[in-house]
């Protein structure tokens, strides 16, 4: 499924797919634009690197502030300790976002930074694709579908974006 696809159908996707393919296409397209960042890092347009760095965290700080303001209060009654573990997993990631900021912001990133980090979002992705994001597909309720939807559908647009620049 393309990028397009749930920007051209709507909120009408999420209705009917619920917040579980969204949220995995979320994380298809943070994995392409980190994969995209690492070719340009061996480009020599510093300022474009960083630019494109700084839409790519955000959209991945966002992608965990939506889990932790519409998903996580409400798994967390249910499972209380794989959501700390969730909580945690964001805690890594978010560490690791500085880390790497850090490194583009002072032109220096290495590969290998970038694919740590992809790799950490990646077994965290699946992490949530086997525990968090059945049980919201299920007992979301349509609001919070919404909220999802609009927050990452935005997120969606922006990631693609980059893959066309």
């Amino acid at each position: 499924m393309n990028p397009l696809s749930y920007e051209q159908r709507g909120l009408e996707a999420i209705e009917h797919n619920g917040p579980r393919l969204l949220f995995a296409e979320h994380h298809r397209s943070l994995h392409r634009a980190g994969e995209d960042l690492m070719g340009r890092a061996h480009e020599d347009d510093r300022f474009s690197l960083v630019a494109e760095y700084r839409t790519f965290e955000h959209q991945i700080l966002e992608h965990m502030r939506a889990e932790e303001d519409v998903i996580l209060p409400a798994f967390a009654e249910v499972d209380p300790v794989e959501a700390a573990a969730i909580r945690e997993g964001h805690d890594v990631i978010r560490k690791q976002l500085e880390q790497t900021a850090l490194e583009v912001e002072l032109h220096c990133v290495r590969i290998e930074t970038i694919a740590s980090l992809l790799a950490t979002l990646d077994d965290h992705a699946k992490r949530e694709d086997r525990t968090m994001y059945p049980w919201a597909q299920v007992h979301l309720s349509d609001e919070s579908r919404t909220a999802i939807g609009t927050r990452l559908m935005s997120g969606i647009r922006a990631l693609a974006s980059l893959a066309t620049r």
